[in-house]
């Protein structure tokens, strides 16, 4: 509540917050702790993709909004982190127009690591284990034979499952044993909308004729310390995406679940993970809204006998 957040904001020395917390608590603003503002999420980029099928003033009043509750943190954050250098020197453009770069810190420190810096995402350092399967055999339609090919996440507006759907689709001609995982429609915040991606996805399968047949819904939210039940009933990890401004900014965290069960990868180009991908062979990247490129993609990671020493 309100009031206990006042409690611990007045006892803490450091207070780390994202998203709308300053906004919606003003008065942090003014705290003596030191403030550290997450901005691994550029949100003003987010919501242009977020808001897309809404009417331009209600699209232009969410983008005003949410680009006040990211100058504010911008403005007043004693310290900000974020997830990549590309992240870093956009945060950077935008404090210099704010009047945060000056000869009073940067005499201090020219790099202006004291300002921002980049804190990237880990890996547990423990390995996953399963302890029970959360697909295979527990999904009607997915059996142990077959080609599970795991979407690790929400199906956000900015992503392009379509493309996908529609290369499984053609893929399942010829390689029936290939399945497609979504393994969460629902938003995990139930404050939150339906997307209309998720829809036009289940629309998709359903016009193919592939939905619970080579196209498979978790309609609820896989837990955090159950996800790797999920990883490791796969054979790879997939995430496809249109390439515009929200891309270019964005960390696909799910990508790094992928690593942490080690399953290779096909993703779209465009963003801080493809040349990641291509130049350490953690998978294949795939051209953005080319359904050819994916089917090519998971030919090629079917047909392969040693599927985890390809890549």
């Amino acid at each position: 509540t309100r009031r206990q957040l006042r409690e611990h904001a007045n006892w803490a020395d450091v207070i780390l917050f994202q998203g709308f917390i300053l906004a919606q608590y003003p008065w942090l603003k003014y705290s003596n702790a030191l403030l550290i503002a997450d901005l691994y999420d550029p949100l003003h980029l987010e919501q242009l993709e977020d808001t897309h099928a809404e009417e331009i003033g209600t699209r232009t009043d969410a983008i005003r909004a949410t680009l006040a509750a990211v100058t504010e943190q911008l403005r007043y954050a004693d310290f900000i982190i974020c997830a990549s250098e590309k992240q870093r020197d956009f945060w950077l453009g935008y404090l210099s127009a704010l009047g945060r770069i000056n000869p009073a810190n940067y005499v201090k420190d020219s790099s202006l690591r004291e300002l921002i810096a980049v804190v990237p995402f880990g890996i547990s350092e423990d390995d996953p284990v399963q302890t029970e399967h959360g697909i295979r055999g527990v999904i009607p339609g997915i059996s142990d034979t077959d080609f599970l090919l795991l979407w690790g996440g929400g199906i956000y507006n900015w992503f392009d499952p379509l493309t996908l759907i529609r290369a499984v689709h053609q893929v399942s001609t010829t390689h029936p044993e290939v399945k497609l995982f979504f393994m969460g429609l629902a938003h995990p915040n139930p404050l939150f909308t339906e997307y209309s991606m998720s829809d036009k996805a289940l629309l998709l399968a359903e016009e193919l004729d592939i939905r619970n047949k080579n196209v498979f819904f978790n309609e609820s939210w896989v837990p955090f310390d159950e996800r790797a039940n999920y990883l490791l009933d796969a054979n790879v990890g997939v995430s496809t995406h249109f390439v515009h401004l929200e891309t270019a900014f964005s960390f696909r965290t799910r990508l790094l679940d992928y690593l942490w069960a080690g399953l290779p990868i096909i993703a779209t180009e465009g963003d801080t993970f493809a040349p990641i991908i291509e130049h350490h062979k953690l998978g294949i990247v795939v051209d953005e809204n080319d359904v050819q490129s994916c089917v090519d993609a998971i030919i090629t990671m079917i047909e392969s006998n040693q599927l985890r020493d390809l890549f």
